[in-house]
């Protein structure tokens, strides 16, 4: 099965909270994926591609705080709309990851 990976590379440490969001925007239903601590580290998340026929948007949203989140206040929001035909496709997760190392520098 085809799977999308999202790569979340933590460049500073001014964020506490990071949650992704799954959002169909004609009904806007909204669904937590993922609502921890920022990572401290490189973070990959991994969809099957048909996650975003039903979550056509993925939201990332970032908190400096604790207080932030439960207040629902977030600093900053990614939008991650749909995958793009031109995305490199990886028959390998070691392709995939000497792909993301590469990216970064």
């Amino acid at each position: 099965m085809d799977r999308v990976v999202l790569r979340i590379q933590p460049l500073t440490q001014e964020w506490e909270i990071l949650q992704i969001v799954g959002v169909d925007p004609f009904s806007d239903i909204r669904i937590t994926l993922l609502y921890t601590l920022f990572p401290l580290t490189p973070l990959d998340l991994s969809f099957y591609r048909h996650h975003f026929d039903t979550w056509p948007r993925t939201e990332i949203h970032l908190f400096r705080s604790y207080a932030d989140s439960k207040d629902y206040r977030p600093e900053c929001i990614l939008y991650f709309v749909g995958v793009p035909d031109t995305t490199p496709e990886f028959l390998s997760a070691d392709r995939l990851l000497q792909h993301l190392e590469k990216s970064l520098r």
